[in-house]
Formats: C-alpha cells, sequence, structure tokens
C-alpha cells in the first residue's frame, strides 16, 4: 500500500493514523469495524497466570503463531465509567459487577452449586459456555460446577485444558460481545457470592485501576468551544487478559469508529513481532513519554513509579530516591521585596492602564479608570503573561528556593514527578492514611481524593501536563466541626522601587457544608469547603463572630497571631516565584493565594493562581479597578498592604 498523505485519507483512514495503526492493517481493519466482527477468541486463549498479581493471561493458541503486523483485532469495552460514580454505576448493576469479578479477582467467595442446581439462568450459562467454547453439554455442566457459578472461569477453564482446547477451535469466538447481553440479571442475582454487594463492588474498585484504560473526548460547550474530557474503560475478557511486559508482543490503542450509527469505542491489538504459538500475548502498560529521566543528576524512576499501578514495582528505589531529593538544598535565593512602594504621581486623579486583555479591559473601566491602547501613555502596564501561572509552576519555584518547607503542600505534577510522588507516598508514616489530591489545572474535570497509589498513578494518562497530585491535610483546623479554606489576593508590582507584593486585607472564606470527617473522603460536602455567604454577602474572616468562633475552637492561638503567619508564608511564596522569575520590566499582576490551615492552626498554601477576574476584590470593593489601580500606584485606602517575607 503507498503511504497515504492526511489530505486524501477518509475520516476513519486519519484516525487510524492518529492511532499509529500500521497502514497495513488499515483495510483488515475497516472491514471488521464495519461487520463488528470480534475474532480475537478463534486465535487466542485465557490461560491461569502464573503471576500473582492477576487472574489471567492471553495465551495465542493459533498453530504456527502469528507474524509481525499479520493479523489485527477488535477488542470490545465492557465498561465506561466516571471514577467518582464507579461504586455507585456498579451497585446498579450487578450483572457487570459479577463480569469484572471474572475479569479481576484472583480468588472469589466459594458458594454452593446446589443452590440454582436446576435453573433456568443455571440452563441459560450452560448455553453460554457451550456455544463459546464448543464443549459438550455435560462438560460445560462439570466446568462451571468447578468454577462455583462463575461463567467466564468456566469458559476459561475449558479453554486451558488442552484435551477440551482441541475440541474449542472457537473457543472464544465471541466472549466479549455475548456475555453481558446474554447472562441476565436474575442469573447473577441468583449466584452471587456470599458477600454482600457492596463488598463485592469494593473488591472490584480495588482492583480496577490495574485494568481501566482512558482515552480523551471532546465536546462542544454552549459558548461554542471544544472542549477535552477523559473518558475511563475496562476492556473486555480479551484485552484485560495481555498482561505487561517491557518487551511487548502486541500493541493496544483505543479507537473511536464514527460510524452512521454514531461514535463506538473499541480497542484495537495487532502484534508489533512474531508471536510463537502458546506464547503469553503482552503489552507495555507504561504510556509514551514516561521513562527513565534525570532529575538534577539523579537518576529518575518515572517509569518504575507508574508500573505501580499493576504490581509492587522498585519501592525501595522510590523510596531512595525521595529522601535523596528531599535532601537537596535549594538552588535559589529568595527575591528580596520592598518594604514599601512609591507613591506615583499621574497627570490627573484618572488612572490610565495599558491592558491587552478583554477581560481586564471590562473590570477596570469605571470613572476613575481608563483603558488605552498606548502603553507609552498608561501610568500602569498590567501584565498578561502572568510570573507563574499555575499551581505546578508555584510549586516548583518553592522547591528550588525553600526546598521542603512544610507551609507549602506537597504538589507533584504527574507529566514529570511521579517517581518523586510515589517516593513520597511509600515513605508517608503512619496515622498518614495517604490521602492525595487529584486536581485539574485546567478546572474542567472537578478535584477528588484517592488514598490509592494506582489511581493516582494512572493520571499520567490524562492529559499529563494539566493533572497534578497533592497532599491533602488530614489534620486540619476546623471552623464549627467543618473543614475550611480562605482566598488571598495578592498584587504584585515589579520594577517600581524594586518588586513590591502587596496583600488585599480581606479574604473569602469558604466552608463546607458538612462536618470533618477524613475516612469520608468520597464525600464533598464534608472533604471541599464551598464560599459561604453572611449578612454582608461574604464571609469576613476578620468579623467579630469569625475570630470568637475560631478562636473558642483553637484557644491556643490568637487570630492576630495567625493572620501574621499567613502573611509571612504568602510573602515567602512570591519571593520564590519572583527569584524563579528573574529580572523583569515593571509591570503589574493579580494572584490568587487559597490556604488551609492545620489543627494547630498553622497556614498552609494549597492552591495558587492567577486571578484574571479580579474575584477577590469584586467580593468586597465597591469599584474593584480603581482599588488594584490604586494600589498598584501606591495610593492609600484601597484595601492592600505591602508585605514582606
Amino acid at each position: 500500500m503507498a503511504t497515504a498523505t492526511p489530505n486524501s485519507l477518509t475520516q476513519v483512514e486519519r484516525d487510524m493514523l492518529a492511532a499509529q495503526i500500521p497502514q497495513s492493517l488499515w483495510p483488515a481493519l475497516l472491514a471488521k469495524l464495519k461487520t463488528e466482527t470480534f475474532n480475537a477468541g478463534s486465535l487466542f486463549a485465557l490461560a491461569e497466570s502464573e503471576s500473582e498479581h492477576r487472574k489471567y493471561d492471553l495465551q495465542l493458541l493459533k498453530p504456527g503463531g502469528l507474524e509481525k503486523e499479520g493479523e489485527v483485532f477488535l477488542i470490545d469495552h465492557a465498561w465506561t465509567f466516571e471514577p467518582e460514580k464507579a461504586a455507585e454505576q456498579l451497585i446498579a448493576h450487578p450483572a457487570l459487577v459479577a463480569r469484572l469479578e471474572g475479569m479481576m479477582l484472583e480468588t472469589l467467595a466459594e458458594e454452593s452449586s446446589d443452590a440454582a442446581a436446576d435453573s433456568d439462568d443455571v440452563a441459560e450459562a450452560l448455553d453460554i459456555i457451550v456455544s463459546q467454547t464448543g464443549a459438550t453439554r455435560d462438560a460445560a455442566r462439570a466446568s462451571y460446577d468447578r468454577a462455583g457459578g462463575q461463567l467466564v472461569d468456566a469458559i476459561a477453564a475449558l479453554t486451558i485444558d488442552p484435551e477440551a482446547a482441541a475440541e474449542a477451535a472457537s473457543a472464544l469466538a465471541g466472549i466479549q460481545e455475548q456475555v453481558l447481553g446474554n447472562v441476565a440479571a436474575q442469573h447473577t442475582e441468583s449466584r452471587e457470592r456470599q458477600k454482600d454487594l457492596r463488598l463485592r463492588v469494593k473488591d472490584v474498585v480495588a482492583k480496577l485501576w490495574a485494568f481501566a484504560g482512558t482515552y480523551q473526548a471532546g465536546w462542544r460547550g454552549q459558548d461554542g468551544v471544544v472542549r477535552m474530557s477523559s473518558v475511563w474503560y475496562v476492556m473486555d475478557e480479551v484485552g484485560t487478559a495481555v498482561s505487561h511486559s517491557d518487551a511487548p508482543n502486541v500493541a493496544i490503542v483505543p479507537f473511536i469508529y464514527v460510524s452512521p450509527a454514531g461514535a463506538i469505542p473499541y480497542s484495537v491489538m495487532w502484534p508489533v513481532k512474531r508471536i510463537e504459538e502458546d506464547e503469553i500475548v503482552t503489552r507495555d502498560y507504561v504510556p509514551a513519554g514516561v521513562d527513565r529521566m534525570f532529575l538534577v543528576g539523579i537518576t529518575g524512576l518515572d517509569r518504575d513509579a507508574y508500573l505501580n499501578a499493576f504490581f509492587p514495582n522498585a519501592r525501595d528505589a522510590l523510596s531512595a530516591h525521595f529522601k535523596k531529593i528531599s535532601e537537596l538544598p535549594p538552588t535559589k535565593t529568595p527575591a528580596v521585596l520592598a518594604t514599601s512602594l512609591p507613591a506615583l504621581v499621574t497627570p490627573s486623579d484618572v488612572i490610565k492602564i495599558h491592558s491587552t486583555s478583554s477581560i481586564s479591559k471590562r473590570l477596570f473601566a469605571s470613572e476613575s479608570v481608563v483603558v488605552v491602547d498606548d502603553s507609552a501613555g498608561a501610568d500602569i502596564a498590567w501584565v498578561e503573561n502572568p510570573l507563574v501561572s499555575d499551581l505546578a509552576r508555584a510549586a516548583e519555584a518553592v522547591r528550588s528556593t525553600y526546598a521542603t518547607p512544610d507551609w507549602f503542600t506537597p504538589t507533584y505534577p504527574v507529566a514529570t514527578s511521579l517517581a518523586s510522588f510515589a517516593g513520597n507516598y511509600f515513605t508517608d508514616a503512619p496515622p498518614s492514611q495517604h490521602l492525595w489530591l487529584i486536581k485539574d489545572m485546567t478546572r474542567i474535570t472537578p478535584p477528588r481524593l484517592t488514598p490509592r497509589i494506582d489511581e493516582a498513578l494512572r493520571q499520567r494518562d490524562v492529559g499529563a501536563s494539566g493533572i497534578i497530585l497533592q497532599k491533602w491535610i488530614e489534620a486540619p483546623a476546623l471552623y464549627g466541626g467543618r473543614r475550611f479554606e480562605m482566598s488571598w489576593t495578592v498584587l504584585v508590582a515589579r520594577g517600581v522601587g524594586g518588586d513590591a507584593v502587596l496583600l488585599y486585607e480581606t479574604p473569602i472564606i469558604s466552608v463546607a457544608n458538612d462536618p470533618f470527617i477524613l475516612a469520608d473522603y468520597n464525600s464533598r460536602a464534608r472533604q471541599f469547603p464551598e464560599p459561604r455567604l453572611g449578612t454582608n454577602g461574604r464571609f469576613a474572616p476578620d468579623s467579630p463572630t469569625f475570630v470568637k468562633n475560631l478562636e473558642r475552637e483553637h484557644p491556643d492561638r490568637r487570630w492576630a497571631d495567625v493572620r501574621t503567619d499567613i502573611t509571612r508564608v504568602i510573602a515567602k511564596l512570591f519571593a520564590a516565584v519572583l527569584a524563579a522569575a528573574g529580572p523583569g520590566a515593571a509591570q503589574f499582576g493579580l494572584y490568587r493565594v487559597t490556604i488551609e490551615l492545620t489543627s494547630t492552626l498553622s497556614p498552609v498554601i494549597v492552591d495558587f493562581e492567577s486571578d484574571v477576574d479580579f474575584s477577590g476584590v469584586r467580593a468586597w470593593a465597591a469599584d474593584p479597578g480603581a482599588a488594584i489601580a490604586g494600589a498598584a500606584l501606591g495610593r492609600p485606602d484601597t484595601g492592600f498592604a505591602i508585605i514582606a517575607a
């Protein structure tokens, strides 16, 4: 086949090209997509795995083996799920729970096969086994009983047995297409293990991340903007049986086939080298781009760290790696912050600001502020490119300037710091519950908590540049028994008598809706604070009520001292950010810093972002644009005060 160029391709061919499927396989794959042909079961069988971490492997049965890129196979998706709703979805679908148990769990609860000896659902199960394996009905019943009523195990047992394998040349020829659809819910319910359904679901969810895959899907919002989101899925019995190898013999990629009937997700598998008969089929679980890297002279272990999502791997080395980087000295000196901001005289009371941002132009516009296009005639040049744009870069600035201070929660971008995160996870001392926050810096996906390293590591599969892992504060200060946080607004003025950092006097307080219980980490109402409204429209932390209640719950600290500590850590943060940025031209920018207090009322920075919409000032000031511009020019009574580290 001649090499195709993108302009000459159909849409499905462009999708195949993007998925890096070999062009020689396109005709066969397209034919299978059009006819929904799943023929992997005619060439492969499930084999009992020798690994203690998985139940089955996939074994090639084809006499003579398979050549490199000699065949292509469609793999169905058994389940598509949302991580935060996975347990809820499974509880609503007991048949799916049974199917996933058959794929994932090494051991299953024993149960009596007599309970449904003559039931219609057993007869239906035997029909499926006979049709899928070609075995006699007596052999199907014997296998079904030996498997304790687990349908997938019964099919696998017949294909593993050499004698039965000869009888079942097309053993799994429709396995992924029929099992879920043909096994009625009443069959699953009548054969439930002795465990309660919720406990069974818990077992499946505990194994989920070792079997899940993901792809990115685009959707168009009401504003017409196309946004990408992650879709998680579990492949069928064939796909989930493929084990890991650093030298794999197959590749498997997700593929969305857009047909007249709609978009249908599959996975596509093909040999990347010759596979011998009876050889175990393997793929590389590690995503492209995750490899052993070098970080400040220390051999990185990101690939080894990632594999802990599937089985224990190099944990001592990861712990040693974390200990080494934790002991590295800072590489930068904190920037010296100006202790005063000279008042700038303007030709008139109206302040002229230069900005190309449509948001800034709208927010600044008032009787006392005008936005101009000519920077030469402006009193203020408003920055369009912030010093540091997000939490991940702020964390790196803090690390290079202060190493690992206790006032900045451990924060790891999954794109670059898997080994550091895993090392931190494995060296956490009791009573840590290993709760980590998965945060999407694009703010498209809501944040969620997990105690599981496999779920955390698998976030590398999801738009890696935008996901961070952050240590959750497990012993926070509480207000009325609820978790709370403070969002502070910071103005940075560069090049006017030095680098000045100004803190707005009043933050926005957010308080969780429900009382805090650490163990209930899946409850957003307990774990994630929400902005609270008060009698003045916002909940002011300097109000007598807030101070009185906080000091009553924490009698060992005065609010005035806590606020001093908050000011100090925010100043240190910006001393690190400015040090990382280096010398710069005169410019101004607004930022938002979120702080939580520990149970001892010690402040910890948990979030950082550029405040493009002035939300922290708009909550309080009648004319936020005038307050911000006035503070930048050193004018009094704006609500901002200069701070220093």
